[in-house]
């Protein structure tokens, strides 16, 4: 494991934040690297810090190296998923993504009587340009 000035990586404990799948990136390192890592809902850094003013990464940071000092003698070590929870999950996902994606487009556009879509948009806009073109 790599060194840095006065440490290396598998004598620290990591806490990030869940984030879903942008953690993918980090938690696969930490898993080829051998990293401590304590991975921790959102809520719960939130919920344990109370109302804080002002959002932004190194506000972010600061509160969640302030909930793992606090609670270190909480933290939950990270461990990858098998590789068939994990094949699992990925298609129980896509299955939901697809099954939205239908449904999107299996919904009748309903028309207003006014004509207008129910979105706001008006029946048949988009027709202008195709309509004012020479030969149609």
């Amino acid at each position: 494991m790599g060194k840095g000035p006065g440490f290396s990586l598998d004598e620290c404990l990591v806490c990030v934040e869940a984030t879903g799948l942008y953690a993918h990136p980090l938690l696969t390192f930490a898993a080829q690297h051998g990293v401590n890592l304590w991975l921790e809902s959102a809520v719960r850094i939130k919920k344990s810090i109370g109302l804080q003013r002002g959002k932004n990464d190194k506000a972010d940071a600061l509160r969640i190296a302030v909930y793992a000092a606090k609670n270190q003698e909480n933290a939950r070590l990270w461990k990858p998923a098998s590789a068939t929870l994990t094949a699992v999950k990925n298609l129980a996902s896509l299955r939901d993504r697809l099954i939205k994606s239908k449904n999107q487009l299996t919904v009748p556009v309903e028309i207003q009587p006014d004509g207008r879509h129910a979105h706001g948009g008006h029946a048949g806009q988009g027709h202008e340009i195709h309509d004012s073109l020479p030969g149609s």
